[in-house]
């Protein structure tokens, strides 16, 4: 029988996601953080990454993209919501969200605004992306929201960063991460 972490090795062999440019201890920590937690997958494309932790044992996940991809999930946790950020962000949410996921934000100034509004309501923010390279995720707005949260997993690599943030304020002395640096010095 193979183990979760051979299982997530041979998912990352076969497939060629966006996501999938984590490494397998990325991945791993994302699976073991969001297990067992309501998701909230903010510019969910496809799916695929809400449907994979679904599998490794999240609870649930609402898919928020503002594309119909037509996904048709055999998952029954997984909730579509076709909508933009604006449009989503406007939702009379009655519960908090206990991880908001965003994956290669855009680096779009009218998307950030609503979707710093969106994150205002997750417990947690699991960031995948990269600001280097010539690559921009999000906005100078987004990574100063960010930056405002407690970073509690900080796992560089090569061509996606991994970070996870609490609820809690940024402790004083907690110094900002290259990956933040970069996205705050953005110029659009």
């Amino acid at each position: 029988m193979n183990t979760e972490r051979e299982l997530i090795a041979e998912y990352l062999d076969r497939s060629n996601e966006y996501w999938t440019n984590l490494t397998e201890d990325q991945l791993e920590q994302v699976v073991h953080f969001c297990r067992g937690k309501l998701l909230l997958d903010l510019g969910a494309g496809f799916g695929t990454l809400a449907e994979f932790l679904l599998r490794f044992g999240a609870t649930r996940v609402l898919c928020v993209d503002k594309e119909n991809h037509h996904m048709k999930s055999t998952w029954g946790e997984m909730v579509w919501s076709h909508m933009n950020f604006a449009e989503f962000s406007t939702w009379p949410l009655d519960k908090t969200f206990e991880v908001g996921i965003i994956s290669w934000p855009t680096n779009n100034d009218m998307a950030m605004c609503p979707l710093v509004e969106i994150l205002r309501k997750c417990a947690s923010v699991v960031y995948i992306g990269t600001n280097k390279g010539g690559t921009q995720c999000g906005t100078p707005y987004l990574w100063e929201y960010l930056t405002s949260r407690e970073l509690i997993v900080d796992m560089p690599g090569n061509d996606s960063s991994l970070m996870i943030y609490s609820d809690k304020p940024r402790p004083c002395g907690q110094d900002r991460t290259e990956e933040e640096i970069e996205g705050m010095n953005m110029h659009l």
